[in-house]
């Protein structure tokens, strides 16, 4: 009966770690986006984003930096846009998840803001 609750608890154990295991990529990868989100947002503060809407996309390389990016739609000025882009490649954050590594990322700045990121 005690070997029983051992491997009882032992699968428990087991079944916890894979759990927490499994959660740790989601909450490096919401670190990573939420750390480029703010770098970007604090080189935009003169920007008004309540009138013009911007989503980008970039890549992110192993440095933690965001390359290949570009304004995917626009909804306004074409300068806010640019202001965005500009401001996306000035960030660089410090801790990439190993699986981000090469990943696109979606980032959207104005009203429908919102953060994604795709695998390679």
């Amino acid at each position: 009966m005690n070997a029983k609750l051992l491997a009882a608890a032992a699968a428990a154990v087991s079944l916890a770690a894979a759990a927490a295991a499994h959660a740790s990529p989601d909450r490096d990868l919401k670190a990573f986006l939420d750390d480029a989100y703010g770098q970007a947002q604090a080189q935009l503060s003169g920007v008004d984003l309540n009138q013009h809407s911007v989503k980008a996309q970039a890549y992110v390389d192993a440095e933690g930096r965001l390359t290949s990016v570009r304004a995917v739609d626009s909804a306004g000025s074409r300068d806010t846009a640019d202001r965005v882009a500009a401001a996306l490649k000035q960030v660089r954050v410090h801790y990439v998840p190993p699986g981000l590594v090469g990943a696109q990322v979606n980032l959207a700045f104005g009203a429908a803001e919102t953060q994604a990121a795709k695998g390679r």
